[in-house]
């Protein structure tokens, strides 16, 4: 009888049920959503270096469980509502003891208020200049971001609750599933080169000029809709517009014209400084009178042209200015170069290299927030179209060299005008600012890249002769991974392995004190009853 019974206690079903029960009882007590796991896209913070200045993050992978700012984020993943980042000392959790930091921004900036936008703005100011070994993150707001700062915040007031809470609770793993490389990036970015040909490859060229990358702090998200999105879309359409005339020889100007979008430009404008120096080069048939880069040009308040020191008189850049300002009203700011400092304009890697280069653009300042800012998505068309309208006016004034009237009043500048407003075609603004405006252009991101630069030098391919020319990073390092999907998966904390031990250890306990105590009694009392 006594082998019978310790048969029975020692069949491993019942050890499996009581363990399973276990599990079911501490399933019970906490509160476990259907999701099990969840996938969302993350984008990683810069990784950079320019002129031997590191920012960003060195870390791209990461595998924690996700606690809010309140909770115990010891080697853990913090997540938190960019909101909840305000006020905070940043430095202090960057360099604190967790193992990440995943924040949650807004979906559409648009909905923000004034107050709101400039609070995300100095939050994003922050994240531009940090340098730490976190992995950080950002992810644009959804259902499964709001779920996951909810369990987020659970488990921080669970943690802080009990230690058998601690214990039994469920968490959530947020873990990276890329594994980009640790080296910087090698590859070459193209510049793309279109042109209008007077006929004569030695006479001078006017060139028109523009970076199509764009930059965050998290690259990856960032659209740089109008910075430099604009730009982009500003040449193609000057490029549009002033084809018409170099298809006739009684129309063609004297001039030649080259059409250039750069490569990384926010990389210290390195496709800017390899345009200025195949001008200068030997094989150069035409020699550069002036180069005009377009930047923010779909912004609010009035153009500026941005130089390094005012025009001379009867210098390239004050003719210019004088057509452009026939036409609509321009402020000049100047601006010297600081050479020991990333530098603040395109123009300004022309101007090192001796040629007459200025920017035209709607930003007062090279300091405006929104040029590498996740803000930037969005632009007035009407802005747009009306600073392509007045640079299309301006240069072919300048081309066929015809003197603007002076001392016009501004409101009836609109009778002097070349061409009519309808020459800027809404429908090939429309096409040109969704095909090129609306996605990340970060030169962190290759295939992205290589895919923006095909899309342009194909649309330009249908107005002029296009060429593309490799561009040689070599004033900074940059790193990819700038963005991956981050898997969110519950569950059990290790110590809950160590409570379901205590629990077989406890069963096992019981089973030597029946076995050592109730069998005797038990074939005592079956004795009597024979």
């Amino acid at each position: 009888m006594h082998d019978e019974i310790w048969e029975a206690f020692r069949n491993p079903w019942i050890l499996v049920t009581f363990a399973g029960l276990l599990s079911f009882c501490a399933t019970g007590s906490a509160q476990v959503t259907e999701a099990v796991q969840v996938e969302f896209k993350a984008y990683r913070l810069q990784q950079v270096e320019v002129l031997g200045t590191f920012v960003g993050s060195k870390t791209s992978r990461i595998s924690f469980e996700g606690v809010t700012l309140d909770g115990n984020f010891l080697r853990r993943c913090i997540v938190a509502d960019w909101s909840e980042l305000v006020g905070r000392d940043l430095n202090t959790v960057l360099g604190s003891s967790a193992g990440a930091l995943l924040v949650v921004v807004p979906s559409d900036f648009s909905n923000l208020t004034a107050e709101k936008l400039k609070s995300f703005s100095t939050l994003e100011q922050y994240f531009l200049n940090a340098r730490t070994e976190l992995g950080v993150y950002v992810t644009p707001r959804n259902e499964n971001t709001d779920r996951l700062l909810e369990e987020a915040a659970s488990k921080s007031a669970t943690t802080q609750s009990s230690v058998t809470a601690t214990l039994i609770s469920p968490s959530t793993l947020l873990s990276t599933v890329g594994s980009p490389s640790a080296n910087p990036l090698t590859y070459q970015p193209n510049n793309v080169v279109a042109r209008l040909l007077s006929g004569d490859r030695t006479a001078p060229t006017i060139a028109f000029v523009a970076h199509y990358d764009t930059h965050s702090a998290f690259p990856g998200l960032g659209t740089g809709t109008d910075s430099n999105g604009s730009g982009v879309v500003a040449l193609l359409e000057l490029l549009a517009i002033l084809k018409k005339f170099y298809d006739r020889t009684s129309t063609r100007p004297k001039y030649n014209v080259a059409f250039i979008w750069t490569a990384a430009g926010k990389s210290n404008f390195q496709g800017a400084r390899q345009a200025a120096e195949s001008f200068l080069s030997k094989d150069a048939e035409s020699k550069l009178e002036l180069a005009i880069c377009l930047e923010g040009l779909g912004g609010k308040g009035p153009l500026v042209m941005h130089v390094a020191k005012n025009p001379t008189e009867g210098s390239a850049s004050e003719r210019f200015l004088k057509k452009l300002g026939a036409i609509e009203d321009v402020k000049v700011v100047s601006k010297k170069i600081n050479m020991n400092q990333p530098l603040s304009w395109e123009h300004e890697k022309f101007n090192i290299k001796r040629l007459a280069s200025a920017t035209i653009s709607r930003f007062s300042g090279p300091d405006v927030p929104v040029r590498r800012s996740l803000v930037d998505s969005h632009l007035d068309r009407e802005q747009l179209s009306g600073a392509i309208l007045a640079l299309t006016e301006a240069t072919l004034a300048y081309l066929l060299q015809i003197e603007a009237p002076t001392d016009i009043p501004s409101h009836v500048r609109a009778e002097y005008k070349m061409i009519s407003k309808d020459e800027v075609s809404r429908e090939r603004l429309d096409f040109f600012i969704e095909k090129l405006a609306h996605t990340q252009r970060s030169v962190a991101d290759e295939v992205k890249t290589k895919e923006i630069a095909g899309a342009i030098a194909s649309i330009a391919g249908g107005y002029a002769k296009v060429s593309q020319q490799a561009v040689v990073l070599s004033e900074s390092s940059v790193w990819g991974g700038i963005q991956d999907t981050i898997v969110a998966e519950r569950i059990r904390p290790a110590a809950f392995e160590l409570f379901i031990l205590a629990g077989v250890f406890a069963y096992l306990a019981m089973f030597s004190q029946v076995t050592n105590h109730i069998l005797p009694f038990m074939e005592g009392a079956v004795k009597k009853l024979k």
